[in-house]
């Protein structure tokens, strides 16, 4: 793709998001994206089949963002958590904005495609379990990534006062000494 071609998309996909901020994708149409955008139908199709396609697109690209870095990680890397938190830590600072609003819109995808890629990494490093390991450890996979990736969604709606550094090493010692105990220390 040539500058003034990705120039041009980079113009359609902030048009989009700042109408995404706004409202949900089902009330953004084409003709409102290049309106804002200042560009014609013709060019929105060039680059995207449609609206949904458009998000899916940034949702692709934040994504592919976050498999370079668990592609990296080794076995010890995902078991310990650190590495993994603070690459998703550094994906989001630099990408605040799309990782807010793709963890909150009830319309975007990310989160359940950010836990199937989290799944597929996990059970990659766990080969040659039994088949009743194999069904638990899918239950102990989509459990810690629910949660986690749920917390995530609800501190950028809310921020209850916690930096993320904060909330990233409070999370990190319920994922290592569980919820249960951590809700027991605060309850006594």
């Amino acid at each position: 793709m040539n500058q003034n071609a990705i120039e041009t998309k980079n113009n359609l996909l902030e048009a989009f998001l700042r109408m995404y901020e706004q409202k949900p994708l089902s009330q953004i149409t084409v003709k409102e994206v290049c309106t804002v955008a200042g560009y014609n139908r013709t060019t929105f199709y060039n680059h995207f089949v449609d609206m949904p396609d458009l998000l899916g697109q940034i949702e692709d690209e934040t994504l592919g963002k976050i498999e370079a870095i668990v592609s990296r990680l080794t076995a010890r890397d995902i078991f310990q958590t650190d590495a993994l938190f603070m690459g998703v830590k550094g994906i989001y600072q630099a990408n605040q904005r799309i990782m807010s609003l793709l963890m909150t819109k009830t319309d975007s995808h990310f989160p359940p495609k950010m836990k199937s890629l989290m799944f597929r990494t996990i059970t990659g490093f766990c080969q040659g379990l039994s088949v009743a390991e194999s069904k638990k450890l899918n239950v102990a996979i989509t459990y810690h990534f629910s949660a986690v990736l749920g917390v995530f969604s609800h501190w950028i709606q809310r921020q209850d006062g916690l930096q993320m550094e904060e909330m990233v090493d409070y999370v990190k010692e319920i994922s290592q000494g569980g919820v249960l105990t951590a809700i027991n220390k605060m309850v006594q």
